[in-house]
């Protein structure tokens, strides 16, 4: 595995890179987790055929973290821009589309990314975190759920 550092969305993002496919896979991590989360999927995706780029999520790094974050203590990230930030990075690949894989924060990502810019994303992944729609229609089906959600 490598680290580059690709530039998206008007910021520089570290990442972890493996393969040199044909095929391009994004995958996201959760919180409080780290690109690092993905190492053991992607040298099988890697001899699958893709390259496989793991980014640091916005705000996990310094190099990705805007500036309005680290000056005023009530800023946050918002979904919209790390989905902006998933679509851009399919950009700076070189790719125009990719298998994107998301895991918790990274599948909250995943979903708004693949909205966002569903050109841009052949297939989407999950894991941990269900499509809101599913997750809602099915939570008065269990009360025990949505106490625990």
């Amino acid at each position: 595995m490598q680290q580059v550092t690709l530039n998206a969305n008007g910021l520089s993002h570290p990442a972890l890179k493996l393969g040199e496919g044909k095929r391009l896979a994004l995958l996201l991590h959760g919180f409080p987790d780290t690109p690092r989360t993905w190492s053991r999927l992607m040298p099988r995706l890697a001899a699958q055929g893709y390259t496989c780029i793991a980014p640091f999520m916005r705000g996990y790094s310094q190099m990705n973290t805007p500036p309005e974050l680290l000056e005023d203590s009530s800023a946050t990230i918002q979904i919209a821009d790390l989905a902006a930030d998933a679509a851009a990075l399919v950009d700076a690949t070189g790719f125009k589309d990719a298998l994107l894989i998301g895991h918790d924060w990274g599948a909250i990502t995943a979903y708004a990314a693949a909205n966002f810019a569903p050109e841009k994303f052949h297939t989407l992944v999950t894991l941990s975190v269900p499509h809101l729609g599913t997750f809602l229609g099915n939570l008065w089906k269990n009360p025990r759920q949505a106490l625990q959600s």
